[in-house]
């Protein structure tokens, strides 16, 4: 399958400044939902919070299931990015956006990670601890 493409010539399955797309967050979002249930989840803002002027990060939490909701309350703090690392409560799983990284990495349980690869609605690749993160990733087989 070639490589599908952004208007801009970016890769799919390289993230933009510091953002998950809204379709594969909320995707994201239902089913780590599943894993946690209701829980505390916490959503943190590093380095968009300080571009926008703050000193330090800026951490909210709420449900799952209030991302959105979150998002939007910070919005005029931190512009459209992130949340950049989101956790939950009992810290089973994290999901992270870099800026300076290429795409949004989850790390979770192994059995987790099997119900996030098993859908249809995420672009998700498997990584190891000997994985590149960096801009001499070689892209995903049949990129």
């Amino acid at each position: 399958m070639p490589r599908q493409e952004l208007s801009l010539g970016q890769p799919l399955w390289v993230a933009d400044d510091g953002a998950l797309d809204e379709r594969s967050r909320r995707a994201l979002a239902r089913l780590l939902g599943m894993v946690s249930g209701e829980q505390a989840v916490y959503f943190a803002y590093d380095l968009a919070a300080m571009l926008w002027g703050d000193d330090g990060p800026l951490v909210c939490h709420s449900s799952l299931a209030d991302l959105e909701n979150v998002r939007e309350s910070v919005r005029d703090l931190v512009g459209e990015s992130g949340p950049e690392f989101w956790w939950p409560q009992d810290r089973s799983w994290v999901v992270t956006t870099d800026y300076d990284l290429l795409s949004t990495y989850v790390g979770c349980s192994a059995q987790t990670s099997e119900l996030l690869l098993e859908d249809d609605e995420l672009e998700i690749l498997p990584v190891t601890l000997q994985t590149r993160v960096d801009w001499d990733t070689k892209p995903p087989h049949g990129s």
